[in-house]
């Protein structure tokens, strides 16, 4: 019997059409919505989904910036502050766990010179780095970041290693998240990644979703492995 059936999300245009074809299955199997999207919360991406006539239950959103922000708390719980070069989902999602933000948004209009990051101070209570997509990204982000690490010794967290994605409905593309995490990477180390192909977050938080004969993904990659 078939118990759960997962769905990617990618570009707006074709997010609709898999709405559609998936919307007969919410009255007899369980669905998770899996995306390595971090710019929206859990709750922004259900009030997204909700134009789509496609309404899941908070419950049933895995993106990852929920999926990140649950695994720093779950891991790493003497984590009370972190850096985020992202937007407004990553900071939500860690402040819902109860973990104080800096950088993100806030920090889109700051720039420095490679003479003035001796200059920079770096909060010494920050003991995370998370990294997803950041249109704001910029040289004091990453230095800021850097520091974070090399001197305070934070642990480097990525929600996705994705280098590129679509964007509109021509089929373009675009970098993606991936290309700030290795930016950051170069001068670090390596981070620890969340996001699907990875299996933290391929194996969900359900059973039936880890189990490769009960399951069914439709609009993304073959990620999930037998045992």
């Amino acid at each position: 019997r078939l118990m759960c059936i997962i769905v990617f999300f990618f570009s707006s245009r074709r997010r609709h059409t898999r709405c559609s074809g998936v919307s007969w299955a919410r009255r007899c199997v369980q669905e998770t919505v899996v995306t390595n999207n971090s710019t929206k919360s859990r709750e922004t991406y259900t009030k997204t989904l909700a134009h789509y006539d496609f309404v899941p239950n908070i419950d049933e959103i895995c993106n990852t910036s929920w999926l990140t922000a649950g695994y720093i708390k779950e891991k790493y719980p003497e984590v009370t502050k972190a850096y985020v070069i992202g937007r407004e989902g990553i900071v939500t999602e860690l402040q819902n766990q109860g973990i104080e933000v800096l950088g993100s948004t806030a920090d889109d209009n700051k720039d420095v010179t490679p003479k003035e990051c001796e200059y920079i101070e770096v909060d010494k209570d920050v003991k995370a780095v998370v990294v997803g997509y950041d249109h704001g990204f910029n040289y004091y982000k990453l230095s800021y970041a850097y520091y974070c690490i090399a001197e305070n010794g934070a642990h480097f967290f990525a929600t996705n290693e994705d280098s590129i994605s679509p964007v509109g409905d021509q089929g373009r593309l675009a970098p993606a998240g991936g290309t700030m995490v290795k930016a950051l990477q170069h001068c670090t180390k390596p981070p620890i990644v969340t996001g699907k192909p990875n299996p933290y977050g391929c194996l969900l938080y359900t059973s039936d979703a880890a189990d490769d004969l009960l399951c069914v993904d439709l609009g993304g990659r073959r990620i999930i492995k037998k045992k």
